[in-house]
This record gives structure tokens, sequence and C-alpha cells, in this order.
């Protein structure tokens, strides 16, 4: 029953517009495109994606427009939920065969631009288990060399790997970033999530149900909620009192620093006002501006980590400190796109560390 309602949860998010665009805007890796439409955000039919190739019955097809430099076109956003609780091998395969069978079907229902290319496809496995994902990201075939080796399959896949995300490093105001958060138990701020979303009420209320209904799911399966704290909980949740949740878990999960922290930034804030309007406003852009900075570098170090190992991201991790430029640190995230290998994407940076 808890796998059921924990499969059915995920699948029926990603139904939503909203937490599609939160993909592509808070994990796709960077410099992936130069511009999203996402009022052309558009879910595909099921016939996209033929049943008889997968086994999670959880694989959903999105297409966006898209724009990088003189390039425009769709992108097709195809997700594989991995519901099961163990590593899959035989994934990079079932990756290569599912956007064969993409291809196929846009052809088939004339749905190619007339010059008969492909449009992209961005392919992300988000797996939910709990041991690490250890099945390789790509199709492998052996070394060949010479001619043969140019008829070769080559495709890679984009993992998010949920349990392994490092929750401080996720993007505000994000739709998946709060999935993982509940599915780590990082529910402390959970009114203040929800509120920040800034849901519309007529697309998305769905939506702020649905993560209502997860939280009390994860709350009922742990340990560290007592039956009284529960009770306490569903009667908020009744009540239409989500903000008051966040005060039930500093009580149940002994999480009072954050309130102190809330605290001493409201006091902040009260000086910041009495010290001017307009010295505030500027204060205000700057951290902006400062926050926007670190989750890029946070994203940057992620991929890093998870596309070669941890030694890469903590190589690049001192690097990015010193780089306080939006567009150089958007230029790093294409080196980390093309880069074959954790050294590779090191020497391409010190390159252009000595450029500019």
């Amino acid at each position: 029953m808890t796998r059921d309602f924990h499969d059915a949860s995920m699948k029926k998010m990603f139904e939503y517009r909203r937490v599609a665009a939160d993909m592509l805007r808070g994990f796709a890796p960077p410099g992936l495109v130069e511009d999203y439409d996402f009022r052309s955000l558009k879910q595909m039919s099921a016939q996209y994606v033929d049943d008889s190739l997968s086994q999670s019955r959880g694989d959903m097809v999105w297409r966006v427009s898209f724009r990088r430099g003189k390039t425009e076109g769709w992108l097709y956003l195809l997700l594989v939920l991995e519901f099961q609780s163990k590593v899959d091998k035989s994934m990079p395969l079932r990756m290569h065969a599912y956007i064969g069978q993409l291809y196929l079907k846009l052809f088939q229902n004339g749905e190619l631009p007339e010059d008969g290319k492909l449009p992209p496809v961005l392919p992300i496995v988000i797996y939910t288990g709990q041991p690490p994902w250890t099945a390789s990201r790509e199709v492998e075939v052996a070394a060949t060399g010479g001619v043969l080796g140019e008829y070769q399959p080559r495709q890679r896949y984009f993992l998010v790997d949920v349990h392994r995300m490092r929750t401080e490093d996720l993007p505000k105001r994000n739709a998946m970033s709060l999935r993982i958060r509940l599915a780590q138990g990082e529910w402390s701020s959970i009114g203040t999530d929800l509120q920040e979303l800034e849901v519309d009420p007529e697309t998305e209320a769905g939506l702020v149900e649905l993560f209502i209904q997860l939280l009390l799911h994860e709350v009922e399966r742990s340990r560290n909620v007592t039956p009284d704290v529960e009770a306490k909980l569903r009667m908020a949740v009744e009540a239409g009192e989500v903000k008051a949740m966040e005060s039930l878990f500093d009580v149940a999960l002994g999480r009072s620093r954050e309130a102190g922290r809330e605290e001493g930034r409201e006091a902040g804030r009260e000086e910041g006002r009495e010290a001017g309007r307009e010295e505030g406003r500027e204060a205000g852009r700057e951290e902006g501006r400062e926050e926007g900075l670190e989750q890029q570098r946070a994203l940057l170090r992620r991929l890093a980590a998870l596309k070669f190992n941890d030694e890469t991201a903590a190589n690049l991790e001192s690097l990015l400190s010193d780089i306080d430029d939006i567009q150089r640190l958007g230029e790093i995230g294409e080196y980390l796109i093309v880069s074959a290998s954790g050294t590779e994407l090191l020497s391409h940076l010190a390159e252009s560390a000595e450029r500019h």
C-alpha cells in the first residue's frame, strides 16, 4: 500500500506543468539552452512511450519550445520515474529504446519538421530508491576502433537520485526541491515552502493538496513523530492552517534552531527598515544577487558530482568560490556538459581562467 501510494503520487506530481517547468529550471544541466518558453509546455500522449518497453510504468513525455543561439525548436523532456528500490542495470538500454520509440511515433504521426531532422530529447531518470544508483548512465559498446566505432550507438541520460541530493543546495521556490526535502524528512519549513511556491489557484490547487498528503504519509511512517503531534498536525491541515504545521515539527523533531534563526532574520529586517528604505532595497538586491550566484554554484557542484565524482566536485567548488559573474558560471556549465571526464573539465576551467 505504501509503495502504491508513493508511486501514484510521484507520477501525479509530474502531470503538473509547474513541476515539469521546475525540473528544467532547477535541475537540468546548466547552459543546456538559452531560453525556454514555459508557456508552450505540453504533456504528450501516453502513446509516445510504448508500454511494452516500460518496467516501472511511470514514464511520461513533455515538450517545450526552446532557443539556443540561432536554433529554435521543440525539446522533448523524457522523464523516467524509477519507483523500484533496486538499481536497474538495464536503464541505458531501456532509455535508448524509449528514445527510439519516441522518434518513431513522431515520424508516424507526421510531427517531424520538414527537413526531417530529429528534435533533441533530454532524458532524465528520477530515482527514489534508498541504495545509491550504480548503473551506468550511458550505452557502452565494446571498443572497436577504426571505422566500426562510427556506427555504434551513443546515448546518455541525466540522473536525479532523490536520496543523494544535498537539500541545502536545492533551488528555492521549486516544486521538485520540495518533493526531495519531503522524501528526506526535511519537514520543518513545509508551511513556508508551500506558500513560497505561489501556485496558480485555478490550475495548481491540487498540487498543494498532493504535497500535504505526501507529508501526512511520510509523517505516518516516521518514528520521530508522536501520535499526539500527528493528530494535531492533521487538525491543522483540516483547518487549513498550513503555516501552523511548522511549530509542530519544531516540537516533534527538536528543531528550535530554525525558529531562532528566523527571529534573527526578522530583527535584521527591522533594523534595515529603521536604517532607511532605500538602503534596505539596495541590500535586498545585493542579497538576491548573491543568493542567485550561490544557487548556481551549488547546482554546478551537484552536477559535477553526479556526472563525474565527489573529488571533481570538490576541486570545482574551490574554483567557483571566487567567481561572481553569472555569465562566467553559465560558461562553466557548458564546459561541464561537453567534458568527457573530470580531468578534462578542470583543464577547460584552467584555460578559461587564464583568459579572464
